[in-house]
């Protein structure tokens, strides 16, 4: 949880219930409140649409809604807001009820105090947060399993295409029929490479892994890329990294997810004439995470949660297949990581990969030593 106040929806009609509730959640220690009120369930939903809440408090006993029919009418109006009930019914049946119906909690009013209260929503916004993410996990295997099959049968005829191809180019043939079959040639070649992208993304190319130094791998990618983004009027953010840090994961496919999201902040960074990019890594615990961030245009909220879905693009056609961040998908998770997006307070992106830390070495030094670090590309 962040340290930024959870804005609480509270829709209950009883003023002594509500002065109550607000005081226990004031009282409480630890993550700080903002509480709204709404006396109905009308207006409560209006302001719910209006969003920018990060949880729902809902009496079931209201003027204009009672029972079952208040929660899903909730439900509906914001799916994506997680519901505690707070009601004077103490009722198994019910408590149920509103728990298949999309509730993540059921508390009877008196019987709860301010740190049950506080735990509750929390749990509730926590508990909602890993619904979402295993939904969109599982959205994401079904696709791969879809793709993987699709790349398979295309694979084939592509490869056939691509040799009569060569063939032909190797004949003694008149110029403009040669040039026509370096098109096809050519084009059949890109089709077959957004097939091997695909079954990268599908997890169907097993990862090689041995324990590496991700710092060297980091370093590389920054150094390949040196040359455009001094073209482009792009500075990386920079320390030289003399320490080490291990993990146990493919370097040619480690390569290709890093590869992928410097050249996403490049290109977000191209659009408004150059900016900066900064690559950090951080330990924690057993995990070390990467971000890349830039100064760019960010990312519409819409679409942080679709970047990593296989064809989904914002660049025209032609630009792009919508593949690149799909595939770092598919390789962070074959990987045992996290990958995942988010804005930036004072503009730009930042994409974050976690991956576990590899068991260390007698002759290596412990990575817990560098504690952070950045990444520098002089």
């Amino acid at each position: 949880m962040s340290h930024d106040p959870i804005k609480v929806l509270l829709i209950e009609d009883n003023p002594g219930d509500a002065r109550l509730i607000r005081e226990m959640l004031a009282e409480a220690r630890g993550t700080p409140t903002e509480v709204e009120c709404a006396d109905r369930l009308s207006p409560g939903l209006e302001r719910l649409a209006a969003g920018d809440i990060d949880v729902l408090l809902l009496d079931l006993s209201l003027p204009d809604g009672q029972g079952l029919d208040v929660c899903m009418r909730a439900r509906r109006e914001a799916p994506d807001v997680p519901i505690v009930v707070l009601t004077g019914l103490d009722d198994e049946v019910m408590a149920a009820r509103t728990l298949q119906i999309g509730a993540q909690d059921y508390l009877v009013k008196g019987q709860v105090d301010s740190r049950l209260l506080l735990r509750s929503i929390r749990y509730a916004i926590e508990r909602k947060q890993a619904q979402e993410q295993l939904q969109r996990s599982q959205l994401l295997a079904s696709l791969g399993e879809m793709t993987a099959g699709i790349a398979h049968e295309v694979n084939n005829p592509l490869g056939s295409v691509l040799l009569y191809a060569e063939l032909l180019l190797s004949s003694d043939l008149p110029t403009p029929i040669k040039k026509d079959l370096k098109v096809i040639h050519d084009e059949a070649k890109r089709a077959a490479r957004i097939m091997t992208e695909l079954l990268t993304y599908s997890r169907r190319v097993e990862p090689r892994t041995r324990r590496l130094n991700l710092h060297s791998v980091l370093k590389k990618v920054l150094d390949m890329r040196q040359y455009e983004e001094k073209v482009h009027n792009i500075a990386v953010a920079a320390n030289r990294l003399d320490g080490q840090l291990y993990v146990k994961g493919d370097s040619t496919q480690l390569t290709q997810v890093f590869m992928n999201l410097i050249l996403n902040a490049e290109e977000a960074l191209r659009e408004s004439n150059g900016g900066n990019i900064v690559v950090t890594t951080q330990i924690e615990g057993e995990w070390v995470k990467v971000s890349v961030a830039d100064d760019g245009t960010g990312i519409p909220e819409e679409n942080l949660e679709r970047v990593f879905y296989p064809f989904f693009t914002t660049k025209r056609v032609g630009e792009g297949t919508g593949l690149g961040l799909s595939v770092c998908y598919g390789i962070v998770t074959s990987h045992g990581g996290l990958i995942h997006a988010e804005n930036n307070e004072m503009g730009g992106a930042t994409f974050t990969v976690a991956l576990p830390l590899a068991p260390s070495r007698r002759e290596v030094s412990p990575p817990r030593e560098a504690k952070k670090t950045s990444l520098v590309n002089e």
